[in-house]
């Protein structure tokens, strides 16, 4: 039985994106709405799996400045242009450490790269413009988190865009979109 604490660290993760936006419109935008800028940084992200099975979901480890997130993401599921997955969420305390941890027990990093990310909070809403600094040809994107479906929907709409400007793109489909292999991010 999932006792009531770790219960609260379970959510389900509702998300869609819009590509290729215009960063200071979409910003201007998500401010007017009354959103609170969360931070403006740099993220170091490692994906780990185990390599001699296919991904049912994986591990996330990301650093934000001094702030190391620890984050288990289920198998995604579409519903439309809207990407639902289980993600639960911790932090740890040193980035190395537990990317060593991992390590001994068999997870390998699948995917390593550098995401630069301005984000936004209106209560329950994150608004997350994102980019690979590193990865000039895919342009900057929109990333719309809520509790529903239908709370994406009204924000991609009350920022000017249209529903079927929604992708429901994971980070692999992303970069296939924009033709780059995976082996590219640093």
């Amino acid at each position: 039985m999932v006792s009531t604490q770790l219960k609260d660290l379970i959510k389900m993760e509702v998300e869609a994106k819009i590509l290729e936006i215009n960063v200071e419109e979409v910003r201007k935008k998500i401010e007017e709405l009354g959103a609170k800028l969360a931070y403006d940084d740099l993220q170091i992200v490692r994906i780990l799996g185990f390599h001699d099975r296919p991904m049912q979901g994986f591990v996330r480890l990301r650093k934000i400045r001094d702030k190391v997130e620890l984050t288990y993401k289920g198998p995604k599921q579409k519903t439309g242009n809207v990407k639902t997955r289980e993600e639960i969420e911790t932090h740890v305390e040193d980035f190395e450490k537990a990317l060593e941890i991992f390590e001994k027990i068999g997870l390998v990093v699948q995917r390593s790269y550098e995401k630069h990310r301005i984000s936004y909070k209106l209560g329950d809403i994150t608004f997350e413009i994102d980019r690979f600094p590193n990865i000039p040809e895919v342009p900057p994107w929109l990333e719309i988190e809520a509790p529903s479906q239908k709370e994406v929907e009204e924000m991609v709409e009350k920022l000017g865009f249209k529903k079927e400007d929604m992708k429901s793109y994971g980070g692999l489909e992303l970069l296939k979109h924009y033709n780059i292999d995976q082996k590219d991010l640093k």
